[in-house]
C-alpha cells in the first residue's frame, strides 16, 4: 500500500500490473507481490479514504518512529521512568490541522466476528501510534482508522 500511486483508481488488472512493475523495479519482492491481494488494492483505491489521503496537506507512508514515552502514562503504574516506543505507522495524513492514522490489516475476520470487533484488537497499538505522532508533530490525532482488507472495511476506533 505504501507504493500506491496517489489519486489514481485501479481496477484488478491495473493493480496486478502495478505490482508486477514494483517487483520488476525491485521496490517489492516476488513474495510480497504474490501475497498481495489485488482485489483489496483495487477496492481501497475506490474508497473515499484513499481520495482524502491523496488530497492531504501532508501524507506519510511507512513512517518509522522512536519515542520516549512516560511509563506511568502508558501502564498506569507509579514509575518515574521512560519507555522507548518504536514502530512503523502504515500511513498518516494531515488534514485541517489534525492527523489521521491508518493501519492496514490483512487479518482474517472470524465468522462470528464483525470487522469492528476484529479492528478493536488493534486499539492499543493505534493508541500508542497516536501518542507518538502527537508527540513528534505537536499536532493532534483526530482519527484512527483500521483498514480490514480481507473484509473490505474501514473501521474508526
Amino acid at each position: 500500500m505504501q507504493h500506491l500511486p496517489l489519486g489514481r483508481v485501479l481496477d484488478e488488472t491495473e493493480a496486478a500490473a502495478y505490482l508486477a512493475a514494483l517487483e520488476r523495479d525491485g521496490r517489492i519482492t516476488s513474495e510480497q507481490a504474490q501475497a498481495a491481494d489485488v482485489s483489496a488494492i483495487a477496492w481501497f483505491t475506490r474508497e473515499p479514504l484513499y481520495a482524502r489521503m491523496s488530497r492531504a496537506a501532508r501524507l506519510e507512508r511507512e513512517l518509522p518512529f522512536s519515542y520516549p514515552a512516560d511509563a506511568q502514562a502508558l501502564y498506569g503504574v507509579e514509575a518515574d521512568e521512560r519507555v522507548l516506543l518504536q514502530g512503523v505507522v502504515d500511513a498518516c495524513f494531515l488534514e485541517d490541522g489534525g492527523w489521521t492514522i491508518v493501519d492496514y490489516k490483512t487479518d482474517r475476520v472470524r465468522p462470528s466476528e464483525s470487522p469492528e470487533q476484529a479492528a478493536k484488537r488493534h486499539e492499543t497499538q493505534m493508541r500508542l501510534y497516536a501518542l507518538a505522532v502527537e508527540a513528534i508533530t505537536g499536532q493532534p490525532v483526530r482519527e484512527q482508522l483500521v483498514i480490514m482488507l480481507s473484509h473490505r472495511s474501514v473501521v474508526a476506533l
